[in-house]
């Protein structure tokens, strides 16, 4: 059994993340001059050198080096990398689509989400308050769809991969850290390719940009790692 004061910090570092989530959209519209793809380039190489830099900071590279020699770890990593990059791409879309609304309600709904996920793979049980919980969200899902004659799948989309992220990641013993930087990595020969792409059709906007953009663009990569840092720490904290 957990520590409470262990649980109590994990709901805290969740807290924390949801409430940035909350915030940093006003961010990704700063960044709507560059494509989504272009953008989501920039948030996987910049995590990765964030997460690099901190990682060598807490020397943490004999860790790092364990979760690499893991075979069932690393292909747990390399699914919760591409339910993170799918979420990303996303969200970033989203909100330079101005589907702002629909964003809000897919992380207002996702922690419910991963209670439901948490009942069904995990054999969690429910108390009435999460019963009610649930069943509220799901009023406001169909509430969201009947007013606007269509499924809103951008919310769904967002919940359910982020929940799955959640629970794939819970199931791995491996530190918030060392975690992200090992999933980003994974990510990076895709994501390089597509930067040389771009940028050898002369289609990479940062090359076109004014240097205070290009340093909006830089700084994707702290702004996504750290609230992601936070909700991995209280996941693996969490009951």
């Amino acid at each position: 059994m957990q520590d409470v004061s262990e649980v109590r910090r994990g709901v805290a570092y969740a807290a924390g993340s949801y409430v940035l989530w909350g915030i940093i959209p006003v961010f990704w519209k700063l960044l709507s001059q560059f494509s989504t793809s272009e953008i989501l380039v920039f948030r996987i190489v910049g995590t990765v050198v964030f997460a690099g830099a901190v990682a060598a900071l807490l020397r943490r590279g004999s860790q790092i080096a364990e979760v690499t020699r893991n075979a069932k770890a690393i292909l747990a990593l390399i699914i919760s990398a591409l339910l993170i990059g799918g979420n990303w791409w996303l969200f970033v879309w989203s909100v330079n689509n101005d589907r702002i609304l629909e964003t809000s309600l897919g992380y207002f709904i996702n922690p419910l989400v991963s209670i439901v996920l948490g009942v069904a793979v995990l054999g969690e049980r429910l108390n009435a308050w999460q019963m009610a919980a649930i069943g509220i969200a799901c009023l406001g899902v169909i509430n969201q769809a009947v007013a606007a004659g269509v499924l809103p799948w951008i919310s769904l989309t967002l919940a359910v991969s982020f929940a799955l992220y959640g629970l794939v990641r819970k199931q791995v013993a491996v530190a918030s850290l060392d975690g992200l930087l090992v999933e980003t990595t994974l990510l990076l020969p895709l994501t390089l390719g597509y930067l040389l792409l771009l940028t050898g059709q002369g289609q990479s906007q940062f090359l076109e940009t004014s240097l205070g953009n290009q340093a909006l663009l830089l700084l994707a990569g702290p702004v996504t790692a750290v609230p992601l840092l936070l909700f991995a720490a209280g996941v693996r904290r969490g009951r």
